[in-house]
């Protein structure tokens, strides 16, 4: 965990993880990321920046739209990110389930409810980041 940090540091790439959607929603852009620095960005962002990515919505649209990229750079026919941040998302306790975007398969969705827990439990949160990283 401590070489991740250090090496994500050193190149400032960790900075480049925020991105406007269309709609205007703040979104967290993993795509350009490996699978471990991606991790270490969305903990971080659940630990400590949730309640901003979550503000600059409207009620109808309450989710954390997170960027993984469709995996087309790869070769593969699925998304390698996708998948890896899917599952690890289910290892949080409590469990965040979270969906591909219908519109866009290069997007995960997760719904407001299930990132309630750590909305409310801040501590918690930061708990589980500092534990898992």
């Amino acid at each position: 965990a401590v070489r991740i940090f250090e090496e994500m540091t050193q190149h400032r790439k960790w900075i480049k993880y925020r991105k406007q959607c269309e709609d205007g929603r703040l979104c967290v852009d993993l795509h350009q990321f490996t699978k471990h620095g991606a991790q270490f960005v969305l903990r971080y962002v659940i630990a400590f920046e949730l309640k901003c990515f979550l503000c600059t919505q409207n009620d109808d649209d309450d989710a954390l739209i997170i960027i993984v990229g469709k995996g087309k750079h790869k070769g593969h026919k699925m998304g390698v990110l996708r998948e890896f941040v899917l599952q690890d998302l289910l290892c949080y306790e409590p469990p965040i389930h979270a969906h591909v975007d219908e519109q866009n398969h290069g997007r995960i969705v997760i719904p407001k409810q299930e990132l309630v827990p750590y909305l409310s439990d801040d501590e918690k949160a930061r708990n589980y980041a500092k534990h898992t990283l």
